[in-house]
């Protein structure tokens, strides 16, 4: 994300004929393989090479505390930018899931994240999914199907999750319940953007495709 930073910001301080990628080749033209720099000095070489308004982006940004400001950069090119945001809803249990291509079925491929829904659950690693609400797994299309699964959760409805562990089966069941889960960013194109912001937009496109 710095470096999608970068790169926005050096195509508008050149009006496009710098990007990420030039300035990485300049540093690696005055350094090489052979020479090092000092880190505390990075910044300041960075700046002196390209822009010097890049020095304030590294001390506020970077070095400091301040989160990216991503929803300034990318309204540089006219994109807007929706940050993450948390909200109460149902889910699956958030545990990672695997495929195991002998037995062809998902299975619970870590606990780390799991969340309370989960954990009331009671899944564990390697436990093979049969069967959900009494209804074999699918054979494909799992994202999809985990997708639509959720949207048919209600408040106080059991799940119930048929699963194979360590060669038995074991039926997984509790009430389900919301939980606090988080929305992904959302990046749209602003149908109102200025020809200046579309301009930098091109020149962007361009040169990441280039």
């Amino acid at each position: 994300l710095i470096g999608l930073c970068l790169d926005i910001y050096l195509r508008k301080y050149s009006q496009g004929k710098m990007g990420l990628i030039d300035l990485m080749n300049r540093l690696a033209e005055k350094y090489g393989n052979e020479q090092p720099f000092k880190d505390n000095r990075l910044f300041k070489e960075i700046a002196s090479i390209s822009y010097p308004e890049l020095k304030s982006f590294f001390e506020t940004y970077v070095s400091g505390e301040n989160p990216l400001p991503l929803s300034t950069v990318l309204r540089e090119i006219g994109v807007t930018y929706k940050a993450p945001e948390p909200y109460m809803g149902f889910s699956f249990g958030n545990a990672a899931l695997g495929y195991n291509p002998e037995t062809k079925r998902i299975y619970i491929a870590d606990i780390g994240s799991i969340n309370d829904f989960g954990k009331k659950m009671g899944y564990q690693m390697g436990d093979e999914l049969l069967r959900i609400n009494g209804e074999d797994m699918p054979q494909s299309g799992f994202h999809t199907y985990f997708q639509d699964l959720v949207k048919t959760f209600k408040e106080g409805n059991t799940l119930s999750v048929e699963v194979l562990r360590k060669g038995e089966t074991i039926q997984l069941a509790t009430p389900m319940e919301r939980v606090e889960l988080t929305r992904p960013a959302e990046l749209t194109l602003n149908p109102d953007a200025t020809p200046a912001q579309l301009e930098l937009r091109n020149l962007w496109n361009k040169g990441a495709n280039s």
